[in-house]
């Protein structure tokens, strides 16, 4: 028998016992769609930890000073002097192979302000984006810059080549607290708040003197310092008055706010989950021994057991590929809808693999089910059984 042939005594299985395929299709969907919402909710707060990951598992700090000096001659007090941050000056006595990481922001007369990441922070971002890529730079929705457009900062001109969606997370390193994690690390930005358009960019594409350090830094070692280095460091650091929180913390924190939700929906999920694979199998096996008349019927025109097999695998891919297919037009419903940002969620290709390999386990198991009846079975039973 060829595959045609395979499909459409298949496509006949399922006409006949539509409703019991209707069952499985209904039950496979609505489990796949919760758990696919499931791991996007873990996808979002994974998103924001993915790029900050190396840093945190760091030795080192979070940290800022409180006290920073200013320019006496500068009319703007706000902006401190690169030279006479007392970040700078404390950094610059620190033994053994320490680093730093700051962003950078871009104040002016323009609708717009500019965070410049360092490269490898830019470069793992993944916040959704309603248009483009983050080839270039990113800005967010409340602004009339489109994809494509040109902004200026300083002499630099930076090409903006995605736009975030209406609810997003920026990465901002304006706040600092004892009991931090990763989400700190970012502001929330949506189109009810009223804050000015921000321009994302990696630093390597700006680099302009019109940029402006952060004052909220990391601090670390880039190898372990001996004790006498450490202790000396520690003295050093914590000479000025500011804030200092351990990077070994924040990341405890940070894994724990990740997988929390993860690690409450997983055993329900997984119980869901195994309940739904058993229904599947239950009714994919009681449709294959009522139909046991008509592969009785296809052995008498010539059909081999194995074609028996294939027409009944036919059957199980279609009702795979049908709640394939209703699958992605319900998460693309509760996406249009916003329902996925409303859930936390964020759809990552991760989903995709997910809801590939469930069902590639759905029809394996199927397949296996229906091996195992026809192998009690042999051609001439069949033909008895159904006289």
């Amino acid at each position: 028998m060829k595959i045609t042939a395979y499909a459409k005594y298949g496509c006949k299985i399922f006409s006949r016992y539509k409703l019991m395929c209707a069952i499985i299709i209904i039950q496979l969907t609505a489990v796949l769609c919760a758990l696919n919402i499931a791991i996007g909710n873990y996808n979002s707060r994974n998103m924001l930890y993915v790029p900050f990951e190396d840093i945190l598992s760091k030795d080192g700090l979070f940290m800022f000073y409180d006290d920073l000096r200013f320019d006496e001659n500068s009319n703007d007090l706000s902006e401190p002097v690169l030279g006479n941050d007392i970040f700078y000056e404390m950094f610059g006595k620190l033994q053994g192979d320490v680093g730093y990481t700051e962003v950078y922001r871009y104040f002016s007369n323009e609708p717009y302000s500019v965070l410049a990441l360092p490269d490898e922070i830019y470069n793992a971002l993944s916040m959704p984006l309603s248009k483009g890529s983050y080839s270039g730079a990113v800005v967010t929705c409340n602004s009339n810059i489109a994809v494509g457009d040109t902004v200026n900062v300083g002499n630099t001109k930076l090409k903006i080549s995605g736009l975030l969606t209406e609810n997003t997370y920026i990465p901002s390193l304006q706040k600092c607290s004892l009991e931090m994690k990763v989400s700190d690390l970012y502001d929330e930005y949506n189109s009810e708040n009223d804050r000015q358009p921000v321009v994302i960019a990696a630093y390597s594409t700006v680099k302009d003197e019109a940029l402006v350090p952060n004052t909220m830094k990391f601090l670390y070692y880039n190898s372990p310092p001996t004790d006498e280095e450490r202790a000396y460091n520690d003295e050093i650091i914590h000479s000025g008055d500011g804030m200092f929180v351990p990077l070994s913390e924040i990341n405890e924190r940070s894994k724990t706010y990740v997988n929390d939700n993860l690690k409450k929906i997983f055993p329900v999920a997984v119980c869901v989950g195994i309940i739904a694979m058993l229904g599947t199998i239950c009714c994919v096996s009681i449709i294959t021994v009522l139909c046991l008349k008509t592969h009785a019927v296809l052995y008498l025109c010539g059909a081999s057991l194995k074609d028996c097999i294939a027409v009944n695998t036919a059957m199980i891919a279609m009702i795979g590929i049908i709640s394939a297919a209703l699958l992605l037009i319900a998460m693309k419903i509760i996406d249009l809808t916003g329902q996925t940002e409303k859930l936390g969620a964020v759809i990552l290709r991760n989903n995709v693999l997910f809801s590939v390999m469930m069902y590639a386990f759905m029809i394996l198991i199927s397949v296996i089910m229906i091996i195992a009846i026809f192998s009690h079975r042999k051609p001439k039973q069949m033909l008895m059984e159904e006289k």
